[in-house]
């Protein structure tokens, strides 16, 4: 069904979502290619024991009325004009119609710099333990983080993401392996959803995870570690089941990630997260219950792994 739309064409003038009225039911075109599309009304949806608000957006009528060629609102032209914005093609690159866009690329600067440290500190070869996650420092790559934005808004965006699934191909250099692994959607984007969540929990308790994740959720709260250089941002925890709740963390050193951060309590955010582990599973009681908590964290580094989503 094509991407949602923020914008109609409505008696020959562009009108956006707050401007739209019930009068004008019937009588809106695409703004790019003038294809028959409808409103759909904002609503409340239950994650667990929460209400989400779903922002109302403009659709195509049916399957059987699509965008005409060329329009903005073809996922594939959207696909396209991210791809031609992209300076490098190690990050992404077209190959037999799909879109492969290499995860690693954004952290692989990373352990090149590591590892001339570790020559310059340690010239005579002797192993030493080093440690597997990669981080994103600041100033590292933010093109890169632009281009991850711009897919996470699209698939945001999409009625149905089976087209965006099939056109843009995730991939992330496995170093044990020396092979390029290819990574499933459901492995790199976690809606908040409970099934979704269970699910990348499940894999990161199973230490099945090495690669990039996002992490799509509302921010609760912004705070400061006890008498460590860390900082924590939550978002809002999920009920699973009766007494439970799975719960998401991301955990940082940066204070302008911290301070960033902190302005973003209530809103809709994705973290793009490097490095991610599952902790103890915490009972407490509250009005007479226990209730536990599945708790799993991710690690970002610099603001712009933050996307706020509007």
């Amino acid at each position: 069904m094509g991407i949602k739309m923020s914008k109609a064409m409505f008696d020959g003038k562009e009108i956006t979502l707050e401007e739209y009225k019930e009068s004008m039911k019937n009588k809106l075109t695409c703004i790019y290619c003038g294809v028959p599309i409808t409103h759909v009304s904002g609503h409340q949806k239950s994650v667990g024991d929460r209400e989400v608000w779903v922002r109302s957006y403009f659709r195509l009528i049916s399957k059987q009325s699509p965008h005409k060629d060329g329009c903005e609102y073809i996922t594939s032209n959207a696909i396209k004009q991210i791809f031609a914005k992209v300076a490098d093609d190690d990050l992404m690159t077209k190959q037999d119609n799909k879109y492969i866009a290499r995860l690693h690329v954004i952290t692989e600067s990373i352990e090149k710099k590591d590892k001339k440290k570790e020559i310059k500190e340690n010239p005579k070869g002797i192993a030493e333990k080093k440690s597997t996650k990669k981080y994103i420092r600041n100033g590292e790559k933010p093109a890169y983080l632009q281009t991850m934005k711009r897919i996470v808004e699209l698939k945001e965006r999409v009625d149905d993401d089976k087209e965006l699934r099939d056109l843009v191909v995730l991939q992330f250099f496995n170093d044990y392996k020396k092979v390029y692994d290819e990574i499933k959607w459901k492995d790199f984007y976690v809606d908040y959803d409970v099934k979704q969540y269970e699910h990348i929990y499940e894999l990161i308790k199973k230490k099945k995870v090495y690669h990039p994740i996002c992490f799509s959720g509302e921010v609760k709260e912004v705070k400061k570690v006890k008498d460590k250089d860390l900082y924590v941002v939550k978002y809002y925890s999920i009920r699973r089941g009766e007494g439970e709740y799975i719960s998401l963390s991301i955990m940082t050193k940066s204070k302008d990630v911290y301070e960033y951060a902190k302005e973003l309590i209530g809103k809709k955010v994705v973290a793009y997260g490097c490095g991610h582990y599952t902790g103890n599973i915490i009972s407490t009681e509250r009005e007479g219950k226990n209730i536990k908590y599945y708790n799993f964290s991710t690690f970002i580094n610099v603001k712009e792994q933050l996307f706020v989503l509007e």
